[in-house]
């Protein structure tokens, strides 16, 4: 009776971590997008990304000490999907997010006290902190391209042949 239920609960749990890891393998690519950009997150500075689904839109909110706070509002067909990458700039990264036809549809919102002042722009450019390792930045950096991967579908190739001319 002992060995049947041993037996049972193994197989509980084998079932259990079968199913979370097909969870973690299924994660959307917006989802993982938001996990890496999130952990960002230190004592010094906060860093939130989420994704309005109805407006397919991603905001970037900053928070780097008490007085710089500012945002980023994205819609996910102005970026362009080869232009996400860290820059490194005075010892500074940052994090450079380009518009597909270079166009100042990204906005940019500014909080001074209780007041939020907007702006449109063509690059989104967030600050990194200092204490983050290259493979993180890696990390989010492919997350965020791999929201704009789609699966080409191969098709066939149509062979097609020139019109007949007068001397044929």
């Amino acid at each position: 009776m002992n060995c049947k239920i041993l037996l049972i609960g193994i197989l509980i749990m084998f079932s259990t971590s079968c199913k979370t890891i097909a969870q973690n393998k299924s994660d959307s690519p917006i989802e993982n997008s938001l996990f890496s950009f999130n952990s960002l997150t230190n004592e010094s500075a906060k860093y939130e990304l989420d994704f309005f689904e109805e407006k397919n839109t991603l905001y970037f909110k900053c928070e780097l000490g008490e007085k710089k706070k500012f945002g980023f509002k994205a819609i996910l067909k102005d970026i362009h999907p080869e232009g996400i990458f860290i820059i490194e700039k005075e010892n500074t990264k940052f994090l450079r997010i380009l518009s597909i036809h270079n166009g100042k549809v990204f906005v940019r919102e500014i909080f001074k006290g209780q007041f939020r002042n907007s702006n449109n722009t063509n690059i989104i450019e967030i600050e990194l902190p200092e204490n983050i390792y290259n493979k993180e930045l890696e990390k989010l950096v492919e997350n965020l391209k791999s929201i704009f991967v789609k699966e080409e579908k191969a098709t066939p190739i149509q062979i097609v042949e020139p019109p007949r001319t007068k001397n044929e």
